[in-house]
């Protein structure tokens, strides 16, 4: 028996990779030239950061100390449980640089352009860099 062949049309729109991974309870794609690097959670030197509840403490990566923010307060939602998670994602901005911890890192997706993996939701990471060097004036 022969199967008929299925022909391959060419894809108008180039296909774009992402990161997908699960944080503060919802589900995330990040593109991965938004992404500095995916890493194991190292230990976390805790801090005491009165007014700033989204800076968990910091993790060594790469020969530098970086900020582990909690994602879900960073995006104004409930805050993420930081433990639980085995990786994390590091994005930067400029000369910063911030970690944050992923519950369930799912891996890479290809999409077309312009559209995200099915499910998920996107922020800028800028956020996150901006939310773990940011001044409260509360």
């Amino acid at each position: 028996m022969t199967l008929p062949r299925r022909s391959r049309r060419p894809s108008s729109a180039p296909l774009q990779t992402f990161v997908v991974f699960r944080a503060a309870g919802r589900r995330f794609a990040l593109s991965t030239g938004q992404v500095t690097a995916v890493a194991e959670v190292p230990p976390v030197n805790r801090l005491s950061a009165p007014g700033r509840p989204e800076v968990l403490g910091l993790v060594a990566h790469r020969g530098r100390a970086l900020p582990l923010v909690d994602l879900g307060r960073c995006l104004d939602g409930p805050a993420a449980a930081a433990a639980g998670g085995t990786h994390c994602i590091v994005v930067e901005h400029g000369e910063r640089r911030a970690a944050f911890p992923v519950a369930d890192l799912e891996g890479l997706a290809r999409v077309p352009g312009g559209a995200l993996p099915p499910g998920c939701e996107t922020f800028d990471p800028v956020q996150v860099v901006l939310a773990a060097g940011r001044e409260r004036t509360r």
